[in-house]
């Protein structure tokens, strides 16, 4: 987790170690109800949830309201989720 700021926006960043997103899938991972191709994988643990597709749809919609932007990128070792929000609106 980081945590920053710049000229106009504060900025919160996660990175994961997992295996990333496909790339494929990356256009959509905001969609409502959409579930990437990684979350369809099989699990060692079937009694684990595999999700909704909502969580990152309702997050986006929250920043949105905000006027903030909400991305997703690869990383050489998972993925990267970045919020972005202004720190003045006019």
């Amino acid at each position: 987790l980081a945590l920053g700021a710049d000229e106009d926006s504060a900025w919160a960043r996660v990175d994961d170690t997992g295996v990333g997103i496909d790339e494929a899938d990356l256009p959509r991972v905001f969609d409502v109800a959409y579930r990437g191709s990684n979350s369809r994988v099989p699990r060692a643990d079937s009694s684990l949830p595999s999700g909704s597709g909502l969580g990152l749809a309702i997050a986006a919609g929250l920043v949105q309201a905000h006027r903030g932007t909400l991305s997703a990128h690869n990383l050489p070792t998972g993925a990267r989720f970045e919020v972005r929000l202004p720190l003045a609106v006019d």
